[in-house]
């Protein structure tokens, strides 16, 4: 009887540990395998060197802001915080304000800045900017602050605005032109009663 009763212990803890092991392996496959086309990326790792092909970064701001960089590609290496990118996109979302921009290349430091150039282009709520093959982006996460440098035009309808240089505060809500600014403001005359 003795021998049935560790025969019995032995079994339980082999179906205990069997079973513990298919539910790792399942947890395993879930984490790996993601969300399908959300976790589209694919990395090689060598010795503190990182390659991605696809990255997406995902940082909170607070509750209601956040910004989303993605990039087609991208490498880092480990020993240092900084990630450099191949055609990127940024997404910033706030309480009364939506960007998008993209640009050739760029550069990450991790969880703090993001400088964007070449081609750098896009939306911020109903206006669209253009920095050229020239211009740059550069954004602190903390502070909630950019500026775009080496030229930038945005435009809205027939009206535009040119700069040297733009700086810009989210948190604050506003956008300063620096340096050759230039202001085309289209009025409709037939609208405008004498």
């Amino acid at each position: 009887m003795a021998n049935t009763g560790n025969v019995k212990k032995v079994a339980i803890r082999w179906a205990i540990i069997s079973l513990t092991c298919c539910f790792m392996f399942l947890i395993g496959l879930i984490f790996f395998k993601g969300d399908g086309p959300m976790r589209s990326y694919k990395a090689v790792m060598q010795e503190n060197m990182l390659s991605m092909q696809g990255m997406r970064i995902l940082y909170l701001t607070d509750d209601n802001d956040y910004v989303t960089l993605f990039a087609e590609s991208s490498f880092a290496n480990i020993n240092n915080n900084f990630v450099d990118m191949k055609n990127v996109k940024i997404q910033y979302t706030g309480k009364d304000i939506k960007i998008e921009a993209v640009a050739d290349n760029g550069k990450y430091e991790l969880e703090r800045f993001v400088n964007v150039y070449g081609n750098v282009r896009g939306d911020i709520n109903n206006m669209r900017f253009d920095a050229g093959k020239d211009g740059t982006l550069v954004y602190d996460y903390k502070e909630g602050k950019g500026e775009v440098r080496k030229g930038i035009s945005f435009f809205q309808g027939e009206n535009s605005i040119k700069a040297n240089m733009v700086n810009f505060d989210i948190k604050d809500n506003f956008i300063l032109f620096n340096g050759n600014v230039s202001v085309n403001y289209y009025i409709d005359t037939k609208q405008v009663k004498p």
